[in-house]
């Protein structure tokens, strides 16, 4: 059976890119070359005995002319900036492109630590010892926040395993489309192997430290009322306690309209999610607001879903509602419940930015992670948990695709609710069996 090495590819785009050692005819290793002409897969065994000959034969027989004509001196921070742009451009297939936030922090990771290892380098010249050095770059140094004028050093903070994940797999996605379109031979961040960071569930999973308590929530909620109390405040304040009582995401909560808001029915009260505030929403004639819920279109992920409204949060939206009246806020059935002073969308980038503002002056703060507007979601799920709503319940007020996926980002709350639930059986009296 032939053993070849394979990942070693030709400097050629066009050609079939594989140099092996190692065949059945020669067990010491011999170097040979598959490659594409005139629409015909060939093979060649070749006489040279070291790469480096191998390398000059493979030219000599391939020949100068079966080139293309690529800039292979074209460095990595233009190259990076053009994929970039591409992945977030309509040129791009709806599938795989990028939202303008994610564009963002790519363009964020990059800046920060990719541009300065590979930013001046060629693509072609890019090993996988470069790959490390960025990722070591990242562990070194960290982050900063918080920066401003009054404070330009900032505070001190380190990325989480995810973040190296995550810039291992932009700068991966990168490389494929490099070796795609014939600026490099292989795609080094495949070499990584076992040093390769991984985010999996596990890693990502919801502690204690990601929820908020009841004080909290209420402090948080009076501090951004407090910022501006005539309208923004109250805009605001209502926002935070409808995500904390609902569970939905920024972008579902953001892009919510009174026509799926229903107070008092004869079937009680609930919020139909149904769609989410796009993040690149274009605001004026022809410009859309509203898109599918996440990964609704392409990977069918969330479903549209009905969550019940509990006592609080009805009264808090009857009286949220009479106050939008009274001010000029509403807008008909059609009309946002939450926006700004011109009638537009709260962007995300507002809302964080205002959450941030809120959770600082309330003086909630954690040892282990900066608390953000997401753990408003978390801290929904941890009290469904605490309450003992079954699993299947809980992901479907989500809107998961499937249980296991609340399972696994919520384990530390479920297996908890478990623990609680065998531990009241031993003392009542009853045992698993017996169930």
């Amino acid at each position: 059976m032939d053993n070849h090495r394979t990942g070693v590819k030709l400097d050629y785009p066009n050609l079939w890119r594989r140099i092996g050692v190692g065949t059945r005819e020669n067990p010491l290793g011999s170097f040979f070359i598959k490659y594409e002409l005139d629409e015909k897969q060939k093979k060649k065994t070749l006489k040279a005995k070291t790469f480096v000959a191998a390398k000059r034969e493979r030219d000599r027989l391939l020949g100068e002319e079966h080139k293309q004509d690529v800039d292979t001196r074209k460095r990595c921070d233009v190259a990076f900036k053009e994929w970039v742009e591409y992945k977030g451009s309509e040129q791009c297939p709806k599938k795989y492109r990028l939202g303008k936030r994610t564009v963002r922090s790519y363009k964020a990771l990059w800046n920060a630590h990719g541009v300065h290892i590979l930013g001046r380098k060629p693509v072609h010249d890019v090993k996988v010892g470069d790959i490390k050095a960025v990722l070591k770059r990242m562990r070194e140094e960290g982050y900063k926040t918080g920066q401003s004028k009054r404070n330009p050093e900032g505070e001190q903070r380190w990325y989480s395993e995810a973040a190296y994940a995550k810039m291992t797999a932009i700068l991966s996605g990168f490389f494929k489309k490099m070796v795609e379109d014939g600026y490099h031979g292989y795609n080094p961040c495949s070499r990584l192997g076992e040093e390769r960071p991984q985010a999996s569930r596990e890693i990502r999973k919801v502690g204690r430290f990601a929820v908020y308590s009841n004080d909290e929530i209420a402090r948080i909620a009076d501090t951004a009322q407090a910022a501006d109390p005539e309208r923004s405040g109250v805009v605001f304040r209502m926002l935070v306690l409808l995500t904390v009582w609902t569970g939905m995401r920024m972008s579902e909560v953001l892009g919510l309209t009174w026509e799926n808001v229903h107070i008092d029915e004869e079937d009680g009260s609930w919020v139909d999610v149904v769609q989410q505030l796009e993040d690149d929403y274009v605001v004026g004639e022809g410009g859309t607001w509203f898109g599918p819920l996440k990964g609704d279109k392409d990977r069918g992920g969330c479903r549209s879903r009905m969550v019940p409204l509990s006592d609080d949060a009805v009264r808090e939206l009857r009286a949220f509602l009479k106050w939008a009246l009274a001010n000029n806020c509403y807008r008909g059935r059609n009309g946002l419940v939450f926006m700004t002073r011109n009638f537009t969308p709260i962007s995300q980038n507002a809302c964080d930015d205002r959450f941030d503002r809120a959770v600082e002056r309330a003086g909630v703060t954690r040892r282990e992670k900066k608390p953000t507007f997401h753990w408003l979601r978390h801290t929904f799920a941890s009290k469904a948990f605490a309450l003992g709503v079954p699993l299947e319940t809980v992901s479907n007020l989500l809107g998961h695709r499937n249980p296991q996926i609340t399972r696994e980002v919520y384990v530390h709350f479920y297996n908890r609710k478990q623990y609680v639930d065998s531990i009241a059986a031993q003392l009542s009296g009853r045992s698993e069996e017996a169930v």
